[in-house]
């Protein structure tokens, strides 16, 4: 770069990236490109830069190497071609286009691959003109995943969706918040390519009719339609081909006074978050609903305790259910032991807020011998509550969410090492105290990825001490420890890759 007296511009680094650029123009020879990447690794440089100057760091590595080797070009052949794709496979268009400026082999292996089976708008604030948007699908010929809901707000209309129904092997399309695609565009899109089986419609709120979508694409599986306006006639459709469905914030559209156990549904993941739906709705479709492995009932508040009781022993084949305000009063111990008999596939449930749960409840729940994840946020969970649980179904437990649960004690965390050892995720969010001696016992569970002790309001025996409890988690990817006395402190030292503070 250059200013605008011609003299030639630094680009500003920060201390830690001149050290890292030192180092390596100390090496004064590359036997091996394994040799060079053991040392990189050991540096552990790529983990703690930025992803622009890790570009700036893989220019400079590859120009060490050819000042090492007498013809240049073989440094294209240390990585194979198919490798190179392998990695461009997986960049936005944003990131391709900037990776491709770098060299004419980058931007032949980037823009010409004709195997590229994904494309990404994510990232992408200005409009690309029609002709150049037709022409960068066109280099893409077995395109399968097509996204451009970040982008096409404002820009994604009735002429990109002609140019979009070229790429005839689409499986996947993407076009969240597109505000200006309307629904006879989409019919003739879907109509050109047969093999779309998953559309994301959310926020497209100009299409008024699904209707016709529904009909034009019987191939389709997964649908997500949140917040649109439906009518009831589409009920069956809906019912009796697709397979996974969001309805969220959708207006009702089983209200019908007839039952759909006449119709065979293959609905295995629906959401029905914040539809409001009723105990006469509700009874209408759960009978359809018998292949179903996801359900979502969160912020219904309309459901009555009892209707959960009768009708959720019927989805005998559920895995995760979501019971975060589902019903007019907090779920209770009644819930969980209708849950408990029946559902014994049960790998997930989402339980804040449910206040209503005493040890009745809990020990109901260790019925459920495949669970793996359970949020009792909000919950009024004794220490008693806590070690029966974990006893019984500890070993099964991958993520525990335990936060604002201030009856908690901190000697909790002990038994939660003790019977939980394939524990990855743990939140204690709000929780009053935590001592560091306990604390430690966590580092037991060899998988723990995810620590989460966010506005604790006290850390025992203090913050220095919490602090070397915490270096003691190598293991640990991610950790959040925001509003505690810990961000007053030096946190270099910290092993997670990712601090939240």
């Amino acid at each position: 770069r250059k200013d605008h007296n011609g003299s030639k511009m630094e680009r500003p680094l920060d201390d830690k990236v001149n050290d890292t650029f030192a180092y390596w123009k100390t090496i004064q020879s590359i036997n091996e490109p394994t040799t060079l990447y053991e040392e990189m690794e050991g540096q552990k440089v790529h983990q703690s830069l930025s992803k622009d100057v890790r570009t700036r760091f893989l220019d400079f590595y590859t120009g060490v190497l050819s000042d090492q080797i007498e013809e240049p070009d073989i440094i294209w052949q240390i990585l194979p071609r198919d490798v190179w794709i392998e990695i461009f496979e997986n960049l936005t268009v944003r990131e391709m286009a900037r990776a491709s400026s770098t060299c004419q082999s980058w931007n032949n292996m980037i823009w010409k691959n004709a195997r590229r089976s994904n494309l990404d708008f994510h990232g992408i604030s200005t409009r690309i003109p029609s002709i150049h948007f037709a022409r960068m699908l066109s280099n893409f010929p077995h395109l399968k995943r097509l996204s451009v809901g970040s982008y096409g707000a404002e820009f994604i209309n009735h002429i990109q969706l002609d140019v979009i129904k070229k790429c005839t092997q689409l499986q996947t399309l993407d076009l969240r918040g597109c505000r200006k695609v309307t629904w006879p565009a989409l019919v003739r899109l879907l109509e050109s390519c047969p093999k779309i089986t998953s559309l994301f419609i959310q926020g497209c709120y100009a299409i008024r009719k699904i209707e016709p979508i529904l009909e034009s694409a019987p191939q389709l599986l997964e649908l997500d339609i949140t917040g649109m306006q439906l009518s009831s006639s589409i009920r069956d459709i809906l019912i009796n081909q697709l397979e996974r469905v969001n309805l969220a914030r959708c207006s009702l559209i089983f209200d019908l006074p007839d039952p759909l156990e006449k119709f065979p549904g293959n609905i295995t993941e629906l959401s029905l978050t914040q539809t409001k739906i009723t105990d006469l709705q509700l009874e209408n479709l759960i009978p359809a609903l018998f292949k179903l492995k996801i359900l979502s009932l969160q912020n219904c508040k309309l459901i009555s305790t009892e209707c959960l009781c009768k009708n959720l022993p019927i989805l005998f084949n559920l895995k995760k259910l979501n019971l975060i305000d589902a019903c007019l009063t907090p779920v209770n111990d009644q819930v969980i032991d209708a849950i408990s008999s029946t559902l014994l596939d049960l790998q997930e449930i989402q339980l804040k807020r449910a206040t209503e749960i005493t040890f009745a409840g809990f020990r109901n729940l260790t019925k459920l011998k495949s669970l793996q994840v359970i949020n009792l946020d909000l919950c009024q969970v004794t220490d008693a509550d806590l070690e029966y649980l974990v006893k019984f179904r500890g070993n099964s437990i991958k993520t525990l969410n335990l936060g604002g649960c201030r009856e908690l004690s901190s000697p909790s965390l002990q038994v939660v090492a003790r019977h939980c050892p394939n524990l990855e995720h743990v939140n204690l969010t709000d929780w009053r105290e935590i001592d560091a001696g306990d604390l430690v016992h966590l580092t037991n569970c060899l998988n723990l990825q995810t620590l989460n002790i966010s506005n604790v309001q006290t850390l025992l025996p203090s913050e220095e001490d919490m602090l070397e409890t915490l270096i003691k988690f190598e293991q640990l990817k991610k950790l959040n420890i925001t509003w505690t006395s810990l961000i007053r402190c030096d946190l270099t030292a910290l092993p997670a890759k990712s601090i939240v503070f």
